[in-house]
């Protein structure tokens, strides 16, 4: 499904070659494609809520006082992956490690993808056999998916050089300025997919200090008064959510323990 995503925005791109002239914007000037960048970079944090929220943060969000904190982080991560996509574009020798890069992270995917058939598959004497090892049994879904993201991630690092270097190839905009607008687009889906997982899942555990039966995970922060908590390490898997104060926490009401995975 992502790269179904990355394919129909990178087909996007020629449309945007041809209507940036109507903007009267020089394709020439990286100091205009920077700026434009970092319009379009500050628009998606600021809405980025949007793409992730839950319902219960739907009612319960405020205005989240992070995102400056993430944007001047995506700007530093949109500036170096500037640099690396115009380097990783100079000899061919690096488009080759990318594709082969590009393959082995598929092929992980197809892997993981696999393991998470097995686990969530009917049992069955062979299947039940598999699931028993010592292996699968540690390879839970939080980190099946984790990694799936972080491979996806990965692909996004080598697919877009390839891109920008097939692009300039065939077309007669200046690579600096492919690099940019091609960057630009990685970025935004860097920041997508790295702010999901983050979202996604939560592997720090609250115990209530008068009742250590009581057990959540922290899963959203509201505000900076709320956390929004849950009995299992997602949302969508919770079966109680609850929202507890910061004050609670920090008056030992609630104590943190680790719940690594």
């Amino acid at each position: 499904m992502l790269l179904c995503n990355i394919i129909n925005t990178l087909e996007s791109l020629n449309l945007i070659f041809e209507r940036i002239n109507d903007f009267n914007l020089n394709l020439n000037s990286p100091v205009q494609l920077f700026l434009i960048s970092f319009v379009i970079i500050s628009i998606i944090v600021k809405f980025s809520g949007a793409f992730y929220a839950s319902n219960i943060e739907i009612f319960l969000s405020k205005k989240n006082k992070e995102k400056n904190k993430e944007l001047s982080n995506l700007v530093f991560l949109f500036v170096v992956i500037v640099f690396c996509n115009e380097m990783f574009t100079l000899e061919n020798t690096f488009s080759i490690c990318e594709f082969l890069i590009l393959i082995i992270m598929l092929f992980c995917i197809g892997v993981l993808k696999v393991i998470q058939s097995i686990k969530n598959s009917k049992d069955t004497k062979l299947l039940k056999k598999l699931k028993d090892t010592k292996l699968l049994k540690k390879l839970n879904t939080s980190f099946i998916e984790r990694n799936k993201q972080n491979c996806f991630l990965v692909i996004i690092l080598v697919f877009f050089p390839l891109v920008i270097s097939a692009f300039s190839n065939i077309n007669k905009t200046p690579k600096i300025s492919l690099t940019i607008l091609g960057t630009l687009v990685e970025t935004i889906l860097i920041f997508l997919i790295s702010n999901g997982l983050r979202m996604n899942y939560s592997n720090i555990k609250i115990v209530k200090f008068d009742d250590e039966q009581e057990k959540y995970y922290l899963l959203a922060k509201i505000d900076d008064k709320k956390i929004i908590c849950g009995d299992k390490n997602t949302i969508n898997d919770s079966s109680k959510l609850i929202t507890i104060d910061v004050e609670d926490i920090l008056n030992k009401t609630y104590y943190m323990v680790s719940d690594k995975k």
